[in-house]
């Protein structure tokens, strides 16, 4: 029985705040997902194989390098491994710069059985394949396809398969469809949103880690046994944390004064999110915009801090809107604990006012 992981991008993303023990929330979440989760799901299965698909940390989207936070978190998880054979496909988010990659870091760590592939390869009548340009890819399902593959695990998709925002992936890691028919199977990575195709299974990424993945609630891992068919595939759904917001900017919202009207800026396709944005800050005023830019790549919101005037072209707030923003704000802090409950009116109000006040002053002396 194999075990299949899909993408983690495992990165100290700042929209996520420290954990108690002063570690990035997400990267706490990935060491207790996989030397936890990951690990209990394998011994309730009788697993045998952990097979991970590829973009386990995020190099790329960062600045090239893989901090030693990442590798810290990578190496304590997969210490608690060490009963499993172990498949790591190389993904296209793997690599630091230079073109190397990290996984030496585990490769050698002491009692553990760890394949890492970096080129492709057959074994147990599964071709894997490993993250290239759409050339190499090719070339890689040749390759396979000719020492035999019944099935092809890889980080890549096929033509047709969607991002979260909807849209087709038309990347270099896209191949024809067509490539689909020539094996029983396919279990692919890459594509971060759960779905299926013909005779391709889109594992998806199991912790949900960006804005713009939509939060369906539905985040897996797969187990396979030994027909190497689709009906042979079982789900088992994992919890995927929350966060805060979308992008770095985003997670300062928190600490902007209340009563800040906020500019909600995203391409015309973006899944905004901004009545979930409203929610988890009730102190600020949001004003959704939407940019007419269509493209292929995934659109990515951002805000901007902006005054009232500017973001509706009225005139500066008058008295009861200040009155309103105060009352969220104070609604607010009394949902987070830091007011009492029976607070009167007054002592809210003037509550707001010192903090608006303290919030002003901060700004002023930055």
């Amino acid at each position: 029985m194999k075990l299949i992981v899909g993408d983690i991008h495992a990165h100290p993303w700042r929209w996520f705040p420290p954990s108690k023990t002063g570690i990035n929330s997400y990267l706490y979440r990935v060491r207790n997902f996989i030397g936890g989760e990951v690990k209990s799901i394998a011994e309730a299965h009788n697993v045998d194989t952990i097979v991970f698909l590829g973009d386990l940390v995020d190099a790329v989207s960062a600045t090239g390098k893989i901090g030693i936070d990442v590798l810290s978190v990578m190496t304590a998880a997969f210490a608690k491994l060490v009963e499993f054979r172990i498949i790591i496909l190389s993904g296209n988010h793997d690599q630091a710069g230079g073109g190397t990659d990290w996984f030496p870091a585990i490769e050698n760590m002491a009692g553990l059985n760890i394949w890492v592939v970096r080129k492709p390869v057959v074994m147990d009548d599964i071709g894997f394949v490993p993250a290239a340009r759409r050339g190499e890819l090719l070339t890689s399902m040749e390759i396979v396809r000719a020492q035999g593959a019944k099935a092809v695990m890889g980080h890549f998709v096929y033509s047709g398969a969607k991002m979260d925002n909807g849209f087709d992936y038309a990347d270099s890691e896209t191949i024809p469809s067509a490539w689909g028919k020539e094996f029983g199977l396919s279990i692919l990575g890459h594509a971060h949103a759960p779905q299926t195709q013909e005779r391709a299974f889109y594992v998806g990424s199991p912790l949900r880690f960006s804005w713009v993945q939509r939060d369906t609630g539905h985040r897996r891992v797969a187990l396979l046994g030994d027909k190497l068919a689709m009906e042979d595939i079982r789900e088992v759904s994992v919890v995927s944390p929350a966060f805060v917001g979308p992008t770095d900017r985003l997670g300062d919202l928190g600490m902007l004064p209340a009563g800040s009207f906020v500019k909600w800026i995203a391409d015309d396709k973006a899944p905004i999110g901004i009545d979930e944005v409203r929610r988890q800050f009730p102190a600020y005023s949001f004003i959704p915009v939407l940019r007419a830019k269509n493209r292929a790549q995934t659109p990515k919101p951002r805000i901007q801090i902006v005054s009232q005037s500017e973001a509706t072209g009225r005139v500066a707030m008058d008295d009861s809107a200040k009155r309103s923003a105060m009352e969220k704000f104070v609604n607010y802090k009394k949902s987070l604990g830091e007011l009492p409950s029976n607070v009167s009116e007054e002592e809210a109000n003037e509550f707001g006012r010192s903090l608006l006040e303290h919030d002003k002053a901060n700004k002023d002396k930055n």
